[in-house]
C-alpha cells in the first residue's frame, strides 16, 4: 500500500513477519496440552486416593497433597490458557488493518524495517468525514458558537458551495497570530479533495451598528475597549464596546452604540467619565 490508496474498513495494510509470532503460539499450545494432560492425570489420583481414603487405606498426609496437586494443575491449566490467549492476541497484531474507509495520506515506514509497538505506519484519512479548517481572529471569536451553518467554497470550483456546521472550536488562541482555530464538518462530495484551499463564511451574528474613527476607540485589542458618548446635556460617558473590522482609518462596531450617538473623537484619552464638553460642529 502506498499514498494515494483508497482503503476499506478492515483491509490488511501491512503484515508483520509471522514466523515468532507463530513460534510463542504454537509453544503455548503444546504447554497447554501437557498441562491438561497433568490436570486430568491429578483428578484421576485424586478420586482414587480418596476411595482408598473411605476405606482408611489413604493417610490424611498423602489425601492433602493430591488435592494440592490437583489444584496446581488446575491453576497451571488457566495460566497457560490465558499465556495462549495472549500469543494468539499478538499473532493478530501482526496484522495492520485500516480502522475506516478513506485514502492514505501517508505511508510511514517501509517494507522489512523494524517498527516499535505503538509506532505509526500509515496515515488515513476518512472520507466520510470531511472538514474544513480555518482560523478566526480573536474580536470575532465571540460570534462563533458550536452547530453554527458554515458555507465553504473552495478556489478549485468557484462557483460552488458547501454548507456544513461548527464542529469544534479551539478554547486558546495561537501563541503567535493570536487567532482561534475552528472545524466545520462538511457532506462527503467526490469534487471536494484533500487539502483544497477555500473560504469558510459563517453567519454574521453580531451586525455593525456603524462605524466610528478608530482613533476614538480606547483600548483597542484589550478585554475592555471603550469610547466616549456624548449625552444631550453635553457630559461624557464610558460606553463599553465590541469593535469588528477595521476599515480603513474607520473601525466598525458590533455592539455598544446606538445610531445616531455622538462620540468623541480628539483627546478621549484626556477625559474622564462625567466631564462636559462642547461638540464642535465641522465646516
Amino acid at each position: 500500500m502506498d499514498t494515494g490508496d483508497a482503503v476499506s474498513a478492515g483491509q490488511v495494510l501491512a503484515r508483520v513477519d509471522p514466523r515468532d509470532l507463530q513460534a510463542s503460539v504454537d509453544a503455548a499450545r503444546e504447554q497447554l496440552a501437557a498441562a491438561r494432560s497433568e490436570r486430568k492425570r491429578a483428578d484421576r489420583e485424586l478420586r482414587r486416593l480418596e476411595n482408598l481414603g473411605e476405606g482408611r487405606f489413604a493417610s490424611a498426609t498423602v489425601l492433602d497433597s493430591a488435592r494440592h496437586s490437583a489444584n496446581a494443575a488446575i491453576a497451571r491449566t488457566a495460566e497457560l490458557e490465558a499465556r495462549l490467549s495472549l500469543a494468539r492476541n499478538q499473532l493478530g497484531y501482526g496484522e495492520l488493518r485500516a480502522s475506516a474507509n478513506g485514502v492514505i495520506t501517508a505511508r510511514l515506514a517501509d517494507a522489512g524495517q523494524v517498527v516499535m509497538a505503538g509506532a505509526p505506519v500509515f496515515e488515513i484519512a476518512r472520507l466520510d468525514h470531511l472538514e474544513a479548517t480555518a482560523w478566526i481572529p480573536e474580536t470575532r471569536i465571540g460570534e462563533v458558537q458550536l452547530g453554527d451553518e458554515a458555507a465553504f467554497s473552495v478556489w478549485a470550483i468557484p462557483l460552488e458551495h458547501f454548507t456544513g456546521s461548527v464542529r469544534e472550536i479551539a478554547p486558546r488562541a495561537e501563541p503567535t497570530a493570536r487567532t482561534f482555530r475552528i472545524r466545520a464538518s462538511l457532506p462527503p462530495d467526490p469534487r471536494l479533495r484533500l487539502g483544497l484551499t477555500g473560504t469558510l463564511s459563517l453567519p454574521d451574528n453580531a451586525a455593525p451598528t456603524g462605524s466610528v474613527p478608530a482613533a476614538s476607540v480606547l483600548d483597542i485589542g484589550e478585554q475592555n475597549p471603550a469610547v466616549f458618548v456624548i449625552d444631550d446635556q453635553g457630559l461624557v460617558e464610558r460606553r463599553p464596546v465590541t469593535p469588528g473590522e477595521l476599515v480603513g482609518n474607520r473601525l466598525t462596531i458590533r455592539s455598544g452604540l446606538a445610531p445616531g450617538e455622538q462620540v468623541v473623537v480628539l483627546g478621549a484619552r484626556q477625559l474622564e467619565p462625567g466631564q462636559r464638553v462642547r461638540v464642535h460642529q465641522a465646516r
